[in-house]
């Protein structure tokens, strides 16, 4: 397992506040618990993280109300006119691509998912989305799942 910088570009993961530090993350689970992990092949300063089957990795879990945050992380941008998900950058720059709708010049590589490779210089607009999934934890256990709160 490779050691992964949540700083780097672009990211598609989770992300959790704790005590003033932000981790990899799950993600909230059903029993309300956020595992956060520690991608090095040192321990962490925060000796209740526990080494996760011998890898480069250190995870503790946490009650998601001790979390100042938990998100989803999701870099998009623009090929031509179409808007997608950028998955990852490879070194020599082509990014792999995915949309939910069939585009001509993208392979289907299961039902709803599009890929493409392109280069980065061919992308235009790039944004970041951060989803608050305390929120939606919040919101699902109030009003049920799938419901919707409308500011």
């Amino acid at each position: 397992m490779t050691v992964r910088d949540i700083s780097r570009r672009p990211r598609l993961m989770k992300l959790a506040t704790f005590q003033g530090r932000t981790y990899r993350a799950t993600g909230i689970d059903p029993d309300g618990t956020v595992t956060l992990c520690y991608d090095s092949p040192t321990p962490p300063p925060d000796s209740a993280f526990s080494r996760y089957r011998g890898l480069d990795v250190w995870v503790r879990t946490v009650r998601m109300e001790e979390c100042d945050r938990v998100a989803q992380v999701n870099t998009g941008a623009r090929l031509g006119p179409y808007w997608c998900q950028v998955f990852e950058i490879a070194e020599d720059g082509t990014a792999e691509l995915i949309r939910s709708q069939a585009t001509p010049g993208w392979e289907m590589v299961e039902p709803g998912i599009y890929r493409r490779h392109a280069h980065v210089s061919e992308l235009r607009d790039y944004y970041e989305s951060h989803t608050d999934l305390l929120f939606n934890y919040w919101r699902d256990r109030t009003f049920g799942s799938g419901s919707q709160v409308r500011p």
